[in-house]
């Protein structure tokens, strides 16, 4: 009767120390692991789970299969991979159509193939023939007239989205997944729910990424340092400083890079209001992690954290005591290539600050130079 064919494409600054250019562009997306604080393309090959909700939708025959479930895959260099095997927690049934109750589900012709690919922007993972067969899910259900068995056909793809905490990828059926074949019937069905890939078993983090916003140092996390000049300022207190800033991380692979340290020294105020002395100024919640984009022609370097928000923390002394002053925000910066390296300027300057009975907008500026002394000049693309 009915056919459940699935194609489970499942898988696929501040200082920021991230842009690109790549003399060692990458030719294909990739799969991304985080290993000893550092992101490295795939040497070889990885074993990768992706547990999560697969849902096929029979719109003809009005049935709807959901699965909680396991997919075992092994990834590899350039995109490509497989899922060995379906560990199946949990089905159920529902719908108007004539199955009563479920009887079986089987995934077969396994091991499907899969190929990660950039499509609008977005990237996405689709599964093709592994050489056994096309994909399917088959599903066996109790009816008034005995049992029947139910195979549908699916060639779709999933969306893959990047999460920061935890530092997995989330591969989600949706509109542009399009619609499958079921029963023989073309665009009779389609896929939906979920999966989270999970990081490797002693690594850190999992990411995908696409061929395009590299370093230049491509397919490789380099060691980087960055120097310049940050301002801060409150509108609320009429508080604003200047401080020379240090940092260290690394930049790549591809378009990530992670600031791990940021010294901010010989800081003085710019405009004091009832602060003395010299302020003393930090970044908040380091390491900081960064990722190239392009909007409106121009490259950006966003910055996020895995454990809170991204920001700055200065202190200074009064004639009541000392006053503490946190500013923090979605921090941005445009990245230009220069002589020496790369000039990163921030372009997403509010600040929310939270040192006066009231919180006020604040503001950050200042570029940084990022360079990569021990590989060579930096660039962007």
């Amino acid at each position: 009767m009915r056919s459940i064919y699935r194609t489970v494409l499942v898988l696929a600054a501040l200082f920021a120390l991230s842009a690109a250019t790549a003399s060692a562009a990458l030719a294909s997306p990739e799969w991304l692991v985080k290993k000893g604080g550092v992101y490295n393309v795939l040497t070889g090959a990885t074993e990768i789970e992706a547990p999560g909700t697969f849902v096929v939708n029979d719109m003809r025959e009005n049935e709807k299969l959901s699965c909680e479930l396991t997919m075992m895959s092994t990834q590899e260099p350039g995109g490509i991979g497989k899922i060995n095997g379906v560990a199946v927690k949990t089905c159920k049934l529902s719908g108007s159509g004539i199955c009563e109750s479920l009887a079986a589900v089987k995934m077969t012709d396994l091991p499907w193939k899969t190929e990660l690919s950039k499509s609008s922007g977005d990237m996405r993972v689709g599964l093709v023939n592994g050489g056994s067969g096309t994909p399917q899910v088959q599903f066996e259900c109790h009816t008034t007239i005995g049992n029947v068995l139910n195979v549908c056909a699916v060639n779709s793809t999933a969306m893959l989205e990047n999460e920061v905490s935890p530092p997995n990828v989330q591969a989600r059926y949706e509109g542009a997944s399009g619609e499958t074949e079921c029963d023989g019937y073309a665009n009779a069905g389609k896929v939906e729910g979920g999966l989270t890939f999970t990081h490797p078993k002693g690594t850190e983090g999992l990411e995908v990424v696409g061929e395009e916003y590299q370093w230049s140092v491509g397919s490789k996390a380099v060691k980087a340092v960055s120097k310049g000049v940050v301002k801060l300022a409150d509108n609320g207190t009429h508080v604003s400083l200047e401080c020379e800033a240090a940092g260290e991380g690394t930049v790549g692979p591809v378009r990530l890079g992670e600031e791990t340290k940021l010294t901010l020294s010989k800081c003085k105020f710019i405009k004091a209001e009832a602060c003395e002395g010299t302020p003393v100024v930090e970044a908040l919640n380091l390491p900081w992690k960064t990722e190239l984009s392009i909007s409106e022609g121009e490259m950006l370097d966003s910055i996020s954290n895995e454990h809170g928000t991204t920001g700055f923390s200065w202190a200074c002394q009064t004639i009541l005591g000392k006053f503490t002053d946190v500013c923090t925000g979605a921090l941005s910066t445009s990245t230009e290539n220069v002589t020496a390296g790369v000039d990163a300027t921030f372009t997403n300057k509010k600040l929310s600050c939270k040192g006066a009975p009231a919180s006020h907008e604040g503001s950050v500026e200042g570029t940084q130079l990022i360079e990569a002394p021990t590989w060579g000049t930096l660039s962007v693309m």
